[in-house]
């Protein structure tokens, strides 16, 4: 069986080199990542809110483009502001390396200082400008206007953005590969994170002393620029120790090395972010957090790292002593490259899937005798099938109705899907995770969430969703049904055999 395999990959390298034309499933497909800052004037002569903005879009011709961003504060006096949205948008050459940028992001967003100010939640961000395109990254500088629902916060403001394209062969058909085609290796890698915040010298916003652990759950990604140098991503929020709602996100650097022919190794970080909530007094918002991995990998594929490290606010009194534990997955995506043209009939498929939509809890409790209203959130999901029906999946969701400004939840696990019967199928899914703001009764932030749901695949790539689930915390009293409606969108990556 093995020579019958060779003998077909040789035939698929061989044969296209001969051949004038040739059928593939391959296309390339073209992405960007995208950070940019700007300054929001607030009202009565408040101190300007900062925020940082991480984006990931795909680009359509002639330029059109649609993705999600994630915002956060790092300066002012609203430390624990997170914003989610989608948007849409167009960007062109016009001149020479010279381009001109639009866009708007519609989203939801907010935090414990800030609630009374924003409303919902919900808010509009149009952009305009001009950019430069140099041969590794865009440099842009545009006009943006944002408004949010509550018409207390509506700021015009100049906004700074850098954006790095890339490429990725995408396999659209089930057919055999047949053609010679060049590539690279793009090595990637997925963690689940648990953490433990141990606080030095810290205190919450009121002047107390903040002394308990605080316990994390979170979610990291990772790309490898070359052998050892890597980028990283990380979101985490608190389930245990102190109320509910502290979270991070950071964006950092590291380097990763073997210990000589072992499979363990060392890797040093260093990391900006975004923090806060929970009445911590993080200042701004704006953290730095070095840390030193040591890690195994266990089995193809898989590594455990733990990373002890530092993390402190650079103008508020937080700092903490941390002990990170990561789960990691790697793995590698073909890119376009310049290698030699290899077949790529053996390589796998990697099956992928986001899912953007709308997430209703139906009258969750809260504390203090607060109203029971039902909450809607807007819900980013990213599912990576490792089986042809198992998955795994990280999720994020922010509120925009329901008196609820500023709540939000991160969550991990997977699912089962069924085969599709008619385009369609059933899910069942468990997911672990961490929730906080809004005064639900949450206690320190730890929810389960177990949801049976209906998926329809309307084409090859788009599908419509529906999931009930019930949503328990941990601790705090709350039981709530959820339902959520909404867009898929699956896409079939090149990775390594």
């Amino acid at each position: 069986m093995k020579k019958h395999v060779l003998f077909i990959c040789l035939l698929a390298f061989a044969l296209p080199c001969f051949a004038e034309t040739a059928l593939t499933p391959v296309s390339t497909e073209n992405y960007f990542f995208r950070a940019d800052y700007f300054s929001v004037s607030m009202p009565n002569e408040q101190d300007s809110l900062g925020l940082v903005g991480l984006h990931l879009a795909k680009q359509f011709d002639p330029g059109f483009y649609i993705g999600a961003g994630l915002y956060s504060s790092v300066a002012g006096q609203y430390s624990g502001f997170f914003a989610l949205g989608g948007e849409a948008g167009w960007q062109h050459l016009f001149y020479q390396q010279v381009g001109f940028d639009t866009g708007l992001l519609v989203g939801t967003g907010g935090g414990q200082s800030i609630a009374s100010q924003v409303g919902g939640g919900s808010f509009v961000l149009p952009h305009a400008g001009l950019f430069y395109r140099f041969p590794y990254f865009d440099l842009g500088l545009n006009y943006s206007y944002i408004r949010f629902q509550s018409n207390q916060i509506n700021s015009q403001q100049i906004q700074l953005a850098l954006t790095f394209p890339f490429q990725l062969y995408t396999h659209n058909t089930s057919a055999i590969f047949n053609e010679c085609i060049p590539f690279s290796w793009s090595r990637n890698y997925i963690a689940a994170i648990a953490s433990i915040y141990n606080p030095q010298n810290s205190q919450f916003n009121n002047g107390q002393a903040l002394t308990n652990n605080t316990e994390l759950l979170g979610l990291e990604f990772g790309h490898f620029f070359t052998e050892h140098l890597y980028n990283y991503f990380e979101l985490t929020g608190a389930i245990h120790g102190n109320p509910n709602g502290y979270a991070n996100i950071f964006a950092g650097l590291g380097w990763q090395h073997t210990f000589g022919n072992t499979s363990f190794f060392y890797s040093p970080r260093l990391a900006l972010g975004s923090g806060g909530g929970g009445n911590y007094d993080t200042g701004g918002g704006l953290l730095v957090y070095p840390s030193l991995g040591l890690g195994w990998q266990f089995l193809p594929h898989w590594q455990i790292e733990l990373l002890p490290g530092y993390l402190s606010s650079f103008n508020g009194h937080y700092h903490a002593i941390t002990t990170e534990l990561q789960i990691k997955h790697d793995f590698d995506l073909a890119t376009p490259g310049q290698s030699l043209k290899q077949a790529l009939c053996c390589f796998d498929t990697q099956v992928w899937r986001l899912r953007f939509g709308n997430q209703l809890y139906f009258h969750p409790q809260h504390v203090n005798n607060l109203p029971d209203d039902n909450i809607n959130l807007l819900a980013l999901k990213i599912d990576r099938f490792l089986q042809p029906h198992w998955y795994i999946s990280g999720q994020t969701a922010f509120a925009y109705s329901g008196n609820a400004a500023g709540y939000f939840s991160g969550m991990l696990g997977g699912g089962y899907q069924t085969p599709h019967y008619a385009q369609m199928s059933l899910f069942l899914e468990g997911l672990l995770g961490t929730a906080g703001g809004a005064n639900l009764a949450i206690q320190d932030g730890a929810l389960a969430q177990l949801g049976l749901g209906i998926h329809y695949q309307a084409s090859t790539q788009l599908g419509l969703y529906t999931q009930l689930s019930d949503l328990v915390a941990f601790k705090g009293g709350l039981n709530t049904l959820t339902l959520d409606l909404g867009l898929s969108y699956n896409f079939d990556l090149l990775g390594g055999g």
